[in-house]
């Protein structure tokens, strides 16, 4: 059967926003190498939620992403990036 390439039979969109939940076997994957992964595709917005329910959004900015907005447990943010949002954190249970 066919296989459709992704190179060749898809028309590549970059995303917005990604949302990343960290994984404890990924931790530093997480962290490091998918942020600088996501920011050389030009990810806009890259949301990283640790296992605590920290809250750590990013935003790009001349290619890089700068020290993230952190949300702890009970934590609220009104945002206009990438759409205009009001964010809550549950508190941890």
């Amino acid at each position: 059967p066919y296989t459709p390439r992704a190179e060749s039979d898809y028309n590549p969109v970059v995303p917005a926003l990604v949302v990343e939940v960290e994984s404890p076997s990924t931790r530093a994957v997480d962290r490091v190498d998918k942020a600088e992964a996501y920011a050389a595709a030009g990810i806009g917005t890259y949301w990283r939620i640790e296992r605590t329910g920290i809250v750590n959004i990013y935003r790009l900015t001349n290619g890089e992403y700068g020290e993230p907005l952190v949300l702890k447990p009970g934590g609220t943010a009104e945002l206009d990036y990438p759409y205009p949002i009001a964010i809550t954190v549950p508190d941890a249970t």
